[in-house]
């Protein structure tokens, strides 16, 4: 991805972070996140990040590596890159080492 690119995603992702953030705390739970995938204005954002809503709650529950249901945000940008476009491949047994590789992130 090159460098405008990246930005003009990072940007989205950001937005999109803060949109889920609905109590302004700095994290997403699990709850925030479920309520905003009924809600169809941020269907279409993940769409636009070329994330399905079953990419999303793969994200969320990879991310979660701590199981507290709480995303940050450096966790949710750095997953929305990983699986942006053609480039995301998350199977069951990839999740577990990526969520163990990002713990401590975020």
């Amino acid at each position: 991805m090159v460098a405008a690119e990246r930005a003009k995603y990072f940007r989205a992702v950001k937005r999109l972070f803060a949109q889920l953030d609905k109590d302004q705390d700095g994290g997403i739970t699990a709850k925030e996140f479920e309520i905003a995938l009924e809600t169809p204005t941020l269907i279409h954002v993940f769409d636009a990040l070329e994330l399905s809503v079953e990419d999303a709650w793969a994200l969320f529950r990879t991310l979660d590596s701590d199981g507290d249901s709480r995303v940050g945000p450096l966790k949710f940008l750095e997953g929305c890159l990983r699986l942006k476009g053609a480039a995301r491949s998350i199977d069951a047994g990839g999740q577990g080492r990526t969520a163990r590789s990002w713990r401590g992130m975020g």
